[in-house]
């Protein structure tokens, strides 16, 4: 039998948590991100990766450690004829994209934890 959680309430150490603009990372009227209304498959898809990107620098935003090398090709995308292009080890394009989001939005949950440990700040 699993025992019950405690209830945080009970617990006097833990610190009143408040929501506010102040610990955010950016207040909403200057988010640089989009709130969706993407038009057509491409544009829904590139856009929540852009949006998902632009996270992850909100997140980095002000700590210390460079982080460079990670720089995205938006031309491939682009420039490609179709989404069901097939790479030479047969990866569809629309796949990578898909899963390029789905990663991306994985550790922009880890640098929630990470962020909020480090300064206080919290997700967005």
């Amino acid at each position: 039998m699993i025992p019950p959680m405690p209830d945080p309430a009970d617990d006097e150490d833990l610190p009143d948590r408040q929501f506010g603009w102040w610990d955010m990372f950016v207040h909403p009227d200057e988010d640089p991100r989009t709130d969706g209304g993407f038009r057509g498959e491409r544009a829904t898809l590139a856009g929540f990766l852009r949006d998902q990107r632009r996270t992850l620098e909100l997140k980095c935003a002000g700590l210390d450690a460079e982080f460079d090398g990670a720089v995205p090709d938006p031309e491939v995308v682009a420039e490609a004829p179709d989404l069901g292009l097939t790479g030479p080890d047969g990866t569809v394009l629309r796949e990578v994209l898909v899963h390029m989001i789905e990663e991306y939005a994985r550790h922009n949950g880890h640098a929630d934890f990470l962020r909020e440990r480090i300064d206080g700040r919290v997700g967005q």
